[in-house]
């Protein structure tokens, strides 16, 4: 049984199962490419010239698209920001993959997307800042897991962001931080196994080629 980072910006230890995240348009991706991998269209990067064929053949590569989503702190325009990430869902749609989704002050408006497409892939809410009752209406949305690290640490509200999130649908990740994965694990008290099953949950082991340890 292994550590899951499942949202890593960072080169990890090999003994880790690592989801390393590459953004498309800004980040290039290295051969031989992660065992595990996501790329998507950040919303800060929503305003860039796309190249949407180029987009979907790396899609195509990656166990998961994302990070993706919506964030109304950054000055992209926000109906820009929406358009890119309604696409990044049909395209996720499109090839079976789940998403790896950044939302900062656009709750709502990720709980509404989430309806709209029916809860067909999973959805992973990655650095959840999101409040215990936006949460819970995620949750009883179905099918969507939420990550935590340690940008989340210092919030007044983490442990109740915490113990709103379902056994079953919590995972750790360090995003772009230097801490380590097993530092994350310790801090929420989380038990490897459980962690382990949700990963391969989330990425549904039965038709994507995960690593497993």
């Amino acid at each position: 049984m292994s550590y899951v980072n499942i949202h890593s910006h960072n080169t990890q230890p090999d003994d880790i199962v690592n989801v390393h995240n590459f953004r498309f348009g800004v980040d290039q991706l290295t051969f031989p490419l992660p065992t595990n991998f996501s790329i998507g269209i950040h919303p800060w990067d929503a305003e860039n010239n796309i190249n949407w064929d180029d987009f979907y053949q790396h899609a195509q590569l990656a166990n998961a698209i994302g990070e993706c989503g919506l964030d109304k702190a950054c000055n992209v325009d926000f109906q820009r920001q929406t358009d890119v990430f309604y696409k990044q869902i049909d395209i996720a749609q499109q090839l079976h993959k789940p998403l790896i989704i950044h939302c900062v002050q656009a709750y709502g408006a990720i709980l509404d997307a989430h309806k709209q497409y029916n809860g067909h892939l999973p959805w992973l809410i990655h650095g959840c800042y999101g409040s215990a009752q936006w949460i819970n209406d995620m949750a009883a949305d179905g099918n969507v897991y939420f990550s935590v690290g340690p940008s989340q640490f210092q919030l007044k509200r983490f442990q109740d962001v915490l113990t709103a999130i379902p056994d079953d649908k919590l995972l750790a990740e360090t995003d772009d931080s230097s801490t380590s994965i097993s530092e994350v694990y310790n801090y929420i008290n989380a038990n490897i196994e459980q962690l382990y099953n949700n990963y391969l949950h989330f990425f549904r082991t039965q038709y994507l080629g995960i690593k497993q340890m």
